[in-house]
């Protein structure tokens, strides 16, 4: 049984969500498709803060290269079972595609990792990940027909543009540019999504954009963990840029609820064949604020920012901005942002 995940902040809202896709999947097992990254860490050690163990009669089948630990049998009222699958090896797709079974949903949250990229992880081999994953959701919906597909894309299946960017933004990456191999992979993915959707198998992208918690990275070259770990060591926190460009964040709960909230919605009778929503926050704020915030609540006299200048990024575009318009996800009551950035910055201090 997975250990009480305290450290997140859980409104008592977010406890109901999670409650009403557990009702919802009931009975059902789903694929879930990169479930051991950061975000699938979420939304299970979230589930393990359910009250009660149900019957578990919700499974995910957790996929990934190979078994975190922190992975449990067992969260709340779901069980997790662990699927061996890497989509860059033949011989592990052979297996998957010999003994794969039927799924009621689909989650797709397969993709380069944050170490991935800043270990040097090539252009060719993000886009081929995509193509590989592309081509077993095809398989796998045509196979059993799921009840739902739900991807988990973000903001760089869109070329950057100076303002907000919406759920049906058409402006494409560069198409032959060496920095957005990831960007057209997700691309792809997009479009095999929305190819995939009918009467049976209804489905949606979640555009998910720069979110934040509990295990973040603190020595990656995101600005947020970076800050974060700095800040915990009592170290300088060092801004690797001129510290204008814009972001915004949603914390770990408010993200997985909106995901629990989309599902719902997904195996609902008012459902669509084939949706689109950001998932980010709404307010923006530059890295240099960012960094000015976090000094602030460790304590100014303790936590000096210095701010280097010039352009960093490792591996992907650079973006000045990386900000969504949520209007449509709010709207039809997907997002809905509960936990302050203030309040998720003080979690992960502490």
């Amino acid at each position: 049984m997975a250990q009480s995940s305290s450290k997140y902040v859980v409104p008592p809202e977010c406890v109901q969500d999670l409650w009403r896709m557990v009702n919802t999947l009931s009975g059902s097992t789903i694929l879930f498709l990169g479930g051991t990254g950061l975000i699938g860490r979420w939304f299970f050690e979230l589930l393990g803060s359910l009250d009660g163990h149900g019957d578990g009669s919700v499974t995910f089948v957790v996929s990934g290269r190979s078994r975190p630990t922190w992975l449990a049998d067992q969260y709340g009222p779901v069980n997790a079972e662990f699927l061996a699958l890497d989509f860059l090896s033949s011989a592990s797709m052979s297996v998957f595609e010999e003994t794969v079974a039927p799924f009621d949903g689909v989650f797709h949250f397969a993709a380069p990792s944050a170490a991935d990229t800043f270990a040097g992880m090539r252009g060719p081999d993000k886009y081929r990940l995509a193509l590989s994953s592309a081509s077993q959701l095809y398989k796998l919906v045509e196979s059993f027909s799921p009840r739902f597909l739900l991807l988990a894309s973000s903001g760089v299946a869109v070329q950057s543009v100076d303002d907000t960017v919406d759920e049906y933004e058409n402006l494409a990456p560069d198409l032959f540019s060496e920095v957005e191999s990831l960007s057209n992979g997700k691309r792809t993915l997009e479009r095999a999504v929305f190819e995939l959707s009918s009467s049976q198998t209804s489905s949606a992208v979640a555009r998910i954009f720069t979110c934040y918690g509990p295990h973040i990275p603190t020595e990656l070259h995101y600005a947020m963990g970076n800050f974060i770990g700095q800040a915990r060591r009592g170290q300088p926190i060092v801004v690797n840029s001129a510290g204008t460009d814009r972001r915004s964040y949603l914390y770990a709960s408010d993200l997985i609820c909106a995901i629990a909230r989309l599902v719902v919605r997904l195996c609902g009778p008012s459902k669509d064949s084939f949706s689109i929503y950001n998932m980010g926050g709404q307010e923006p704020i530059t890295i240099a604020e960012l960094a000015n915030k976090i000094a602030a609540l460790v304590g100014p006299e303790s936590c000096e920012v210095r701010v280097k200048g010039g352009c960093s990024s490792i591996g992907n575009r650079v973006r000045r901005d990386y900000v969504p318009d949520v209007t449509r996800a709010k709207e039809a009551e997907i997002l809905i942002e509960r936990v302050s950035l203030d309040a998720g910055l003080r979690s992960l201090l502490v």
